[in-house]
């Protein structure tokens, strides 16, 4: 699986799982476009970092 793939997938797990665990957001989450969805799965990356840094510095050696 390349780097791209495995940060990609990283990304959007975290994101959704972020977003999912509480059912009031995962109620609010669903119902808007897919637009506002990409832009809030966006406002993640920062919170998913820590997440995807692991496969970054594994691939870094």
């Amino acid at each position: 699986m390349s780097l791209e793939t495995q940060l990609r997938d990283a990304l959007q797990t975290a994101a959704r799982n972020e977003i999912l665990r509480n059912p009031n957001s995962a109620t609010q989450f669903k119902t808007q476009t897919k637009t506002n969805q990409d832009h809030i799965i966006q406002a993640y990356s920062a919170w998913v970092l820590p997440v995807i840094l692991p496969i970054i510095k594994e691939y870094a050696r």
